[in-house]
Parts: structure tokens; C-alpha cells; sequence
């Protein structure tokens, strides 16, 4: 059993309806984490998945029921300190090379730079000073971005396709990120098409499916 399970759950959704421009994907999700949980999500391409992680970030609105009353809003200092977001895809990336981008998260989140590279560093980043974000290898991206979201102790990191592109070694270095944030208490979602269970140790597994949140058994 994990150190902070059994702890007080934090309702995400409760019998929400999820979706985009008025057209519902999912329908009356009620969703609530613990401390140190793993949740896999996992489903068919567009049915909703970064949608529904969307809609937890308070990124889009819901089109019915309610999110969590202890989640704060985007764009404020309790929203950065809880969640820890790492996105499949970002269309636009600030103009900074990767080091300018570790010295930002390094004053952004008040660490030590030491810090910021360190896990950049433990999870096989690589890239010379010069390097813009834009220039990265699809593979180092996925780890620039994940040491944003781990960048600090999380209550909720929200991981979509973490592996992704990511080398073996990474993935390993990245999971032991992740199960160390567990242990400090972090609640995780991972989305991920592929079987993760090797890497992680997995909670819960929703699926997806006829606009329904379903366990996996």
C-alpha cells in the first residue's frame, strides 16, 4: 500500500459533462484522486482524453455539473503550486533556448538552478547551450516539458503522453520522477496508448468510451 493512501480524496469533476464548443464527449464523469494514487487513462483517438485533462486544469469549461470546489482557477499562484501539467503537444514554445528555459522555471517555481538541471539532467536531457526549444529532437522536448510539470513537489501531476518519443533510459529516469512525487504525496494521471505497467505502478485504469468514463478491471 502506498505511504499516503487512505488520505483525504480531492474530488476533480462531479457528474460533469466534458466536451468542446458546446459538443459533449463524456458525459456525468465523477472523478476524485488521493494522495500518492496512479490513474492511467487510455481510449481511442478523439474521444476526449486531453479534453478531460483539460477540463480538470480548468482550461475549458464544463457543460454541465462542477469541478472540484478545491481546485483553484488557471493562472494563479495556488492553480501553478497544485498542478504539475505536462501536455502531448505545444503549438507555440516560448523563444528561449533550453538553458534560458531551465534558468525561467528555476525563478519561475524558486529553485536553485542546481536544482532544474538536475532533473533535466537525471531524466538524459540533452542539448547544446544554443539550442531554441523549437530546435529540440521530439524526444528532449517531451523532457523539457516533463521537467516543468515535476519542476517542483506536486499535489497533481497531469501527464499526457509522457513517453512519447522518449528513449528507454528516459522513460525509467522519468518514472522514478514520478514515484517519487507519489511518495511525497502526489496524486498522478497518466494518459498513455501503451501498457505503462512496467514502468509505473498503476492504480486505476479508465477508459474512454460511448461518452462514459470507464474502470478497466
Amino acid at each position: 500500500m502506498h505511504p499516503n493512501r487512505g488520505a483525504a480524496e480531492v474530488i476533480l469533476l462531479d457528474n460533469a459533462d466534458v466536451g468542446r464548443a458546446d459538443t459533449p464527449l463524456i458525459r456525468s464523469v465523477t472523478l476524485s484522486v488521493e494522495p500518492g494514487c496512479l490513474i492511467r487513462l487510455v481510449g481511442k483517438n478523439g474521444v476526449g482524453k486531453t479534453t478531460l485533462l483539460h477540463t480538470i486544469l480548468g482550461y475549458l469549461p464544463l457543460l454541465g455539473g462542477a469541478r472540484g470546489p478545491e481546485l483553484p482557477a488557471p493562472a494563479t499562484t495556488e492553480h501553478q503550486a497544485m498542478f504539475g501539467y505536462m501536455p502531448s503537444m505545444v503549438p507555440r514554445l516560448p523563444s528561449l533556448t533550453l538553458p534560458q528555459w531551465l534558468d525561467a522555471l528555476a525563478v519561475g517555481y524558486r529553485r536553485e538552478r542546481s536544482e532544474i538541471q538536475e532533473i533535466w539532467d537525471a531524466i538524459g536531457g540533452r542539448a547544446l547551450p544554443t539550442t531554441m526549444l523549437d530546435q529540440l529532437s521530439s524526444g528532449n522536448l517531451r523532457k523539457a516539458l516533463f521537467t516543468s510539470a515535476c519542476a517542483i513537489q506536486r499535489e497533481l501531476l497531469v501527464l499526457d503522453e509522457p513517453f512519447d518519443e522518449v528513449d528507454n533510459e528516459g522513460q525509467s529516469a522519468m518514472a522514478r520522477i514520478i514515484e517519487q512525487q507519489r511518495a511525497a504525496g502526489a496524486a498522478v494521471i497518466v494518459v498513455s496508448h501503451r501498457e505503462i505497467a512496467q514502468l509505473l505502478d498503476v492504480d486505476t485504469t479508465y477508459e474512454i468510451s460511448e461518452e462514459h468514463l470507464h474502470v478497466v478491471p
